[in-house]
């Protein structure tokens, strides 16, 4: 495909390869899917990803949820001003250029 200098060709290539095996993958990604959900719920989790958090770290989806609510705003300030220094450097280049 590297060698291929028609765009078309290496649209409708690329078009092909993607879909190669469409058939069969997609049944075992949905079943992966639904055993992973129904895991989750055998070990009384809400969902696959509360199980993945408790494992690796936050214990809970809410955790998360409520570290962002502490964060974002206290980040808002800092952002704005960052973005005022910015535009200041923007407009002191067109100006001054």
């Amino acid at each position: 495909m590297q060698k291929c200098k028609r765009e078309e060709t290496r649209k409708a290539l690329d078009k092909l390869r993607s879909g190669q095996c469409e058939e069969v993958n997609t049944p075992l990604l949905e079943d992966a899917l639904r055993l992973r959900a129904e895991i989750a719920e055998i070990l009384g989790y809400e969902t696959h990803a509360d199980f993945q958090l408790e494992i690796r770290m936050s214990k809970k989806s809410a955790a998360v949820y409520e570290m962002y609510d502490q964060l974002i705003p206290r980040l808002i300030a800092p952002a704005n001003e960052e973005l005022a220094g910015r535009r200041y450097v923007c407009v002191y280049a067109y100006v001054y250029t």
